[in-house]
């Protein structure tokens, strides 16, 4: 995932020239409050839920296509969407799902089960390219049976299956993405699309045939506003009705909200991480992976820098997920830092200090690093960050370059798989911290593999293992929002981070 910044006077001055010629060119008909408008840190990276892995179009995205089951705010248990229900064979790996009658995509057509094994094959397709295709590789054939049957066939029992549902693979019509990516994007949502300016905002119109009813907006416009002053002052001035509250530093969000500004967050199912290559030394020796532990302190973190706005991770699993309780933590202890860090024989010299790398997805990364630095200096382990540009930092943690490092993940497909199996199993695509460790990956597997006690068994093992092996320092788990004008009604956020604006409205 994320100080607010400091101007000299001629600087303000042009920032406020251009805030004014943003706030102009996005400005609406007089008096039309049937249109919402939401400010945006960055573009969206596609208008395909096929293509995309971050946080910030799948928010959007929920609003045009969907899927067959959505998460229930209640429980995140999966529930039906698009589907009215489906049937599960005994060893979890046949699922028979039955659609809707009647749903119809944006271009008039009615959705078809054609529909829904085209979306799964293109999803599936390496020349899709979808960067989350893992997440449905357990799928091994799509069966069509009639207009509105659908059986898929699993190699292998996944427990979070239904789940990941929720949110890929986009259902989108038979035939649909084969022109190019500048092809009119169609779903099933409650709105429609419009029109895309790449780095400016996207339109969307109410679409009124929508299955569960018509939204209540009559258009939704996405401002892309990059800097973080012109969010600010574009909510301030009435131009900006909402903004996701992890684009804003913190002191910003506590000032908007003396000022009457509503604040909406919920825990997400993310975990921030401070880790290093296992593969290489110094961060292959358990000791030093130990020292690190001790020497962070986490709930310093989340009180000071925070202030209770994030919560202490209570293990490798983020807290929403009931399976997170009973993991015994590395405790912060100076003390027992420099122990373990005598017991690693690990010597670092102050002119050659560990480089921590990061990204500048949220405000507050960079203080975190430096706070990081402080707490690990203390014992004796010299650290100097270096700030990475957000997607250079994602393509650089992908070809496993940083050899230290922070970094922020987020399950949007809802599983706890991410953070455990996906993460740190031997050899897994997704293995940014490079470990392996036989006991880890044998506990995985028996939690993949089992039923009931046994699983909730196996999966308590394979969190203990990575906790009492430091496998990574295991930080905190953010809270995912927004921040809204008075005036507005009616947003929720989804509990996969989806900005839900059916029932939106401005007063």
């Amino acid at each position: 995932m994320m100080s607010a910044a400091r101007y000299r006077w001629p600087e303000a001055a042009l920032l406020s020239l251009m805030i004014a010629a943003v706030m102009t060119a996005c400005r609406g008909p007089a008096g039309a409050t049937d249109t919402l408008r939401v400010g945006l840190a960055s573009d969206l990276v596609a208008l395909d839920r096929a293509k995309v892995s971050d946080a910030i179009s799948w928010s959007v995205l929920a609003n045009l296509q969907e899927n067959l089951t959505e998460l229930s705010p209640d429980d995140r248990q999966p529930r039906p969407a698009l589907s009215e229900g489906w049937k599960q064979s005994p060893d979890g790996q046949d699922y028979v799902f039955t659609l809707r009658d009647g749903v119809r995509f944006h271009n008039g057509d009615l959705l078809r089960a054609a529909d829904v094994a085209y979306s799964f094959r293109r999803f599936l397709d390496p020349k899709t390219a979808a960067p989350v295709r893992q997440w449905l590789s357990a799928v091994e054939s799509v069966k069509v049976l009639n207009d509105r049957e659908i059986a898929v066939h699993l190699r292998s029992p996944e427990p979070g299956f239904l789940t990941t549902l929720s949110v890929v693979p986009g259902i989108v019509p038979e035939g649909w993405g084969e022109k190019g990516p500048e092809e009119k994007p169609v779903g099933t949502g409650p709105f429609q699309f419009v029109r895309w300016e790449r780095g400016k905002q996207l339109e969307l119109s109410r679409f009124d045939s929508y299955w569960r009813g018509k939204a209540k907006s009559a258009r939704v416009v996405f401002q892309v506003i990059p800097t973080e002053n012109a969010r600010v002052l574009a909510l301030k001035a009435s131009e900006t009705d909402l903004v996701l509250s992890n684009s804003l530093s913190l002191a910003n969000v506590e000032d908007l909200t003396q000022q009457g500004f509503r604040l909406f967050e919920n825990p997400v199912a993310g975990l921030q991480y401070l880790a290093g290559d296992s593969s290489r030394p110094p961060f292959s020796n358990v000791h030093f992976r130990r020292a690190l532990a001790h020497a962070i302190d986490r709930q310093g973190i989340v009180q000071r820098l925070f202030h209770g706005r994030v919560m202490p991770a209570p293990g490798p699993l983020p807290a929403v997920f009931r399976e997170s309780a009973g993991i015994r933590q590395i405790e912060y202890s100076r003390t027992e830092a420099q122990r373990e860090l005598a017991m690693s024989g690990v010597h670092l010299r102050a002119d050659a200090p560990l480089e921590l790398s990061y990204g500048t997805e949220w405000p507050w990364n960079e203080q975190l690093a430096e706070v990081l630095q402080a707490d690990l200096q203390a014992v004796g382990i010299p650290v100097k960050p270096r700030k990475y540009e957000w997607s250079s930092f994602v393509s650089g943690l992908f070809d496993k370059r940083y050899t230290f490092f922070t970094v922020d993940l987020f399950a949007g497909n809802g599983s706890y798989s991410l953070f455990l199996g996906d993460i740190f199993e031997t050899g897994s695509p997704l293995n940014f911290f490079r470990y392996s460790n036989r006991d880890f990956d044998q506990a995985w597997r028996a939690a993949v593999a089992g039923q009931g006690e046994d699983r909730e068994a196996a999966l308590h093992r394979a969190q203990q293992v990575l906790a009492d092996d430091a496998a990574a320092v295991f930080l905190f788990g953010a809270k995912g929002g927004f921040l809204t004008a008075p005036r507005v009604r009616g947003v929720t956020m989804g509990p996969l981070q989806e900005l839900l604006l059916r029932e939106a409205t401005r007063e």
